[in-house]
């Protein structure tokens, strides 16, 4: 779908997701009225793509990149399934495929350096997409000893290990506000500190 998308808009992979929704036809407005709690909607006489004020550009461009997958995603998809298909074509949008896979393994899934070449997208989208792309991977997002969220690579089943690890690196990171890392047996994990005291955390097993 994501593909099939930059095909059609014939945009640079990595444009911002209001350059695509532009090419494709889908005029992005500010608007005031959206309900407390969206960020973007379609409107259904236009096909516009109506954005509510933020300051944070990552999560407009992510808004709208997940607008335009709701509104390209075939009802054959089962409800259940639909969010989690959007989101993914949504960071595929953002983050094609082939070019992420290049510049995450050119600065070892280094987080910062990523950031730096993915502008456009929140370093939890970043996180979430090596571990969709990467064999073996777990990103995490952690606040305190808890985690707000955790994605593995697809069938990956992590080690309770994994976890600990994790959560040390994590809590290590958020209280030092720098990079975290520990290696035991197969398993490594970085850490990086995040808004709030919170930490984003990768787990890859060799």
């Amino acid at each position: 779908m994501a593909a099939t998308l930059l095909r059609r808009a014939e945009v640079v992979q990595g444009s911002p997701a209001t350059k695509i929704a532009d090419a494709l036809g889908h005029q992005v407005l500010r608007n005031q009225r959206i309900p407390h709690g969206d960020v973007a909607r379609l409107h259904p006489v236009t096909c516009a793509i109506l954005i509510a004020p933020c300051d944070y550009e990552p999560r407009v461009q992510w808004s709208v990149a997940h607008e335009l997958a709701e509104t390209y995603t075939a009802d054959r998809i089962e409800p259940e399934l639909h969010e989690a298909y959007c989101d993914r074509v949504a960071a595929a949008l953002l983050m094609p495929r082939e070019r992420f896979i290049r510049s995450a393994k050119a600065c070892g899934l280094r987080l910062p350096q990523l950031r730096q070449v993915w502008p456009s997208c929140s370093r939890e989208a970043i996180v979430s997409r090596i571990a969709n792309l990467f064999p073996n991977t777990v990103a995490s997002s952690w606040r305190g000893n808890r985690f707000k969220f955790r994605r593995t690579s697809d069938e990956y089943q992590p080690p309770e290990l994994a976890t600990e690890l994790e959560a040390f690196c994590a809590a290590e990171a958020a209280y030092h506000g720098r990079e975290s890392w520990v290696r035991e047996g197969n398993i490594g994990v970085r850490a990086w500190p995040a808004a709030g005291g919170r930490a984003l955390a990768l787990c890859v097993a060799a």
